[in-house]
């Protein structure tokens, strides 16, 4: 078993934590942690030079974990925010209003989910629009730019969910 270092990164919203991690592949982090994006260093994110990046992945090397060996740090964090959201299944849940832009137009809708951060990790190219603005509402409504459905994170055959899947690809 040849363990390599990864960058990875986990975006909570507001920002992200940038971090270490020893894994056999990229494709074993993300298949535990799927919240986690992994920088792949033979194609660099845009703005991300060779340097920076080495200097990212190997800043805080007392807080890398190894995969596989019980989570401490970021780890740690990812698995309690699923707690979080999995405790909050079932109960009232907050409705968010996202949207996501296609070509040189935008769709609106009303999402009912557990957390922002939820929101975040599973649909990461979702915008969320915050506080309540009547007017850009109506623009949008009149625009024909608003579903006014409510749609469900958890539901797995939502058409407005699908299709912003269908936009990542």
């Amino acid at each position: 078993m040849t363990l390599r270092k990864y960058l990875v990164a986990w975006d909570y919203g507001i920002g992200a934590i940038w971090r270490a991690v020893y894994a056999e592949s990229a494709e074993s982090i993300l298949t535990l942690y799927p919240e986690l994006d992994v920088i792949d260093e033979e194609a660099l994110p845009s703005g991300m030079s060779e340097a920076q990046y080495l200097e990212w992945r190997d800043r805080r090397p007392d807080l890398a974990e190894t995969l596989g060996e019980e989570p401490k740090y970021l780890l740690s964090n990812i698995l309690e925010q699923r707690e979080i959201d999995s405790a909050s299944v079932g109960q009232d849940r907050p409705v968010f209003t996202v949207g996501y832009a296609k070509n040189s137009s935008s769709k609106w809708t009303w999402l009912r989910a557990n957390t922002e951060v939820q929101i975040r990790t599973l649909f990461p190219d979702l915008m969320i629009r915050h506080g309540r603005d009547d007017e850009w509402f109506a623009e949008q409504k009149a625009l024909g730019a608003f579903d006014t459905g409510l749609h469900d994170i958890d539901d797995p055959n939502d058409d407005f969910l699908i299709e912003v899947q269908r936009l990542r690809r």
